[in-house]
């Protein structure tokens, strides 16, 4: 078999496979055994040169630099993709060791907001303008929330998960979610008073243990899992309409500079009873300047 040949080889290895990799990866490894074939005919170069008692002929570094440049690119493209898609640290022990990653937290607090009548929204509005807006929306809030040193977990629909506490500590996370809160009812008023649309969010969230992790071998991602998750779900359900809904437990781990409402206990189903709620009041802050790259975006809405 000649040595040319094995680039083509591990292509059609790559597509064949039944391990399935990203296109990132896939020209990784595409660039690393070209390198691979470069360097190993390079030696079998030097040594029949040597053999006809010839110096060494001046090597070709621009070729060798080029490749190693473009598999540096590639493996920095790689790295950032995976990076947007899981927290540094699981990213991290995945590559080390590919396999099922759990952990199990104490105290997280999660907060789900989900848009206010996203569904006759979506009825009337064309399906490329409301893609793009819900762009605009989430684009914003993952701002947000990397500005509190909080983590994203998924989309759902017109529904934003965060969670506080993991896969790093956060020694507020309570806090540091309500405040995350309060910056998204802001934000979200910004963008509906700049687009004409009425735009509000229904916040709830929960503070208590869970289990975090990845598992699968497609489309994986950094997901949670315990009852912490339900009940910060049945926070939002039962909240108001541009409102901010907190369990006791959250309530509980916030400073007393918040103004709060009780609101008594929320029926949840599947347990006994219910569980104590409380309101954040919105406090009037000042107005912000809006930011010229967001009009921009909001501008350039189909």
């Amino acid at each position: 078999m000649s040595l040319l040949s094995i680039p083509f080889l591990t292509t059609q290895f790559l597509i064949a496979s039944p391990i399935r990799l990203s296109p990132g990866l896939q020209v990784i490894a595409i660039l690393a055994t070209a390198l691979f074939i470069y360097l190993l005919l390079d030696r079998i170069d030097r040594e029949r040169w040597q053999k006809r008692g010839i110096d060494e002929p001046v090597v070709p570094l621009a070729i060798h630099q080029s490749l190693l440049r473009a598999l540096e690119q590639e493996q920095e493209k790689s790295e950032q993709l995976l990076l947007n898609i899981l927290p540094a640290s699981i990213a991290h022990r995945l590559k080390a060791k590919p396999r099922p990653i759990a952990n199990g937290y104490d105290s997280v607090t999660v907060m789900f907001a989900d848009i206010v009548g996203f569904t006759p929204l979506s009825a009337r509005m064309a399906p490329k303008r409301l893609v793009c807006l819900l762009n605009l929306i989430f684009s914003a809030f993952d701002q947000l929330t990397e500005r509190y040193q909080l983590e994203k977990i998924k989309t759902i629909g017109d529904a934003y998960m965060v969670a506080g506490g993991l896969p790093d500590t956060h020694p507020n996370h309570a806090e540091a979610m309500v405040e995350l809160a309060l910056e998204m009812q802001t934000a979200i008023a910004q963008i509906s008073d700049m687009t004409g649309e009425d735009l509000r969010l229904r916040i709830g969230m929960h503070t208590g243990p869970v289990v975090a992790g990845v598992i699968g071998i497609k489309k994986f991602s950094y997901d949670l899992w315990g009852d912490t998750v339900n009940l910060a779900s049945r926070m939002e359900s039962s909240g108001s309409d541009g409102g901010i809904q907190i369990s006791q437990s959250t309530y509980q781990l916030l400073p007393n500079h918040y103004q709060t409402r009780s609101l008594g206990e929320v029926q949840v189903k599947g347990r006994a009873g219910g569980i104590q709620a409380y309101e954040i009041r919105t406090p009037q802050r000042p107005q912000r300047v809006p930011q010229p790259s967001l009009e921009m975006r909001i501008k350039s809405l189909p």
